[in-house]
């Protein structure tokens, strides 16, 4: 038996040496979430849906290996967000070229209305729709692109928006992690590796129990779609409290949480600098020099404003901040200085710093949502 695993991780290895990073899209849900998810679909197989999966088996329509597999896949996916989180990063502003933003909002633009149009009773479509409505940030541009492209592509929509989309995604891609340390590129490789073989392999697994247990509803067996679904609407419901990765987490099975990532930790920490908080105003408007900034999660709960100023606040500074959007009455937020970007940088970005939200109502929180699907927000990635 033990012979057997080792086989199957050998093949599992050379399978994922084999493929070319370069060429494999990043991952479009949360790759820790959708880990967890998926060795909780282990679990049930193994346990409360093991006498439907054996005689699936013994029909020859199911490979037991492939909870073998999944296990593997999901294990190694958590040590490779591990990895990513904790690799070197230069802590660099990427500020997305306003007519590179005009051309992707467009064609997620064009891609959804032809799906609405041609497609919208057709498989994944409704969901995907969906998503766009509640995306905003930059990362959420690239991963609606690439997903409405497959849908076209899936659908015979048509035939060359899907490559000139795809490009189109690259290019917004390789921006925001043009500033990558050595460390994090090959993090990034190794994620979209495990990624490729990890969804195939959950799919065709969630795919086989659905149809076993279409009888149960409290069998649970997620498509990836509907899972980054539920982290784009926990997004518009998290505070900085609580990010929405953190959310999805909690509603997973308690014996399967592998708690906090350690950028995640990062975002939620107090300020350090014991001093009353610094009452600033910020104006936020379609060409204000000041801005929000997000990271990769595109949660703002763990992202916040970029101040344009060449005032001097040290960071873990606490602030208190009116921020003024589109001449509208102010919203109140509070947060910490954490990053700054001096005068004379680089890229004709406006010197300021970042200050990362700690304390956002349910109301101020939509109010930055619909700000930031209008206007693309810095991407700072730490």
């Amino acid at each position: 038996m033990e012979t057997g695993k080792s086989d199957r991780s050998s093949q599992l290895h050379a399978k994922l040496l084999t493929l070319k990073a370069d060429d494999l899209p990043p991952p479009y849900v949360d790759p820790r979430v959708a880990a967890l998810v998926a060795l909780g679909v282990v679990d049930f197989a193994r346990s409360e849906g093991r006498a439907r999966f054996a005689e699936l088996a013994a029909l020859d329509g199911f490979d037991p290996g492939i909870l073998e597999d999944l296990e593997k896949l999901a294990d190694t996916l958590n040590r490779v967000v591990d990895a990513f989180d904790v690799a070197p990063r230069a802590q660099a502003v990427v500020t997305v070229p306003q007519e590179l933003d005009l051309e992707c909002r467009a064609r997620r633009d064009q891609l959804a209305s032809l799906l609405s149009e041609r497609a919208a009773d057709k498989p994944g479509v409704s969901a995907a729709l969906q998503r766009v409505k509640l995306a905003y940030g930059p990362i959420d541009l690239a991963v609606d692109l690439r997903a409405l492209a497959a849908l076209v592509e899936r659908h015979e929509v048509d035939k060359e928006l899907p490559v000139s989309t795809r490009a189109l995604a690259k290019k917004l891609e390789d921006l925001l992690i043009s500033h990558d340390t050595a460390e994090l590129r090959e993090a990034r490789r190794a994620l979209r590796r495990v990624w490729a073989v990890f969804e195939g392999t959950y799919r065709h697994l969630a795919e086989l129990g659905r149809e076993l247990f279409s009888d149960d509803p409290e069998a649970m067996f997620p498509t990836l779609d509907a899972i980054a679904n539920v982290e784009r609407t926990a997004r518009h419901e998290s505070s900085s409290r609580a990010p929405a990765s953190l959310l999805v987490e909690r509603g997973l099975p308690a014996s399967r949480r592998t708690g906090v990532s350690s950028r995640r930790m990062r975002a939620m920490r107090r300020p350090i600098v014991d001093a009353p908080p610094v009452s600033l105003e910020v104006m936020l408007h379609s060409h204000s020099e000041s801005n929000l900034w997000l990271g990769f999660s595109q949660d703002i709960a763990e992202g916040g404003v970029f101040l344009a100023t060449y005032g001097a606040h040290a960071l873990g500074t606490p602030v208190e901040l009116d921020l003024h959007i589109n001449n509208e009455d102010p919203v109140r937020v509070s947060g910490v200085v954490h990053w700054q970007r001096p005068a004379g940088a680089g890229d004709d970005l406006p010197a300021g710093v970042g200050v990362r939200l700690t304390q956002l109502s349910a109301d101020a929180a939509k109010i930055l949502h619909t700000f930031a699907a209008r206007r693309t927000p810095i991407f700072y990635d730490d």
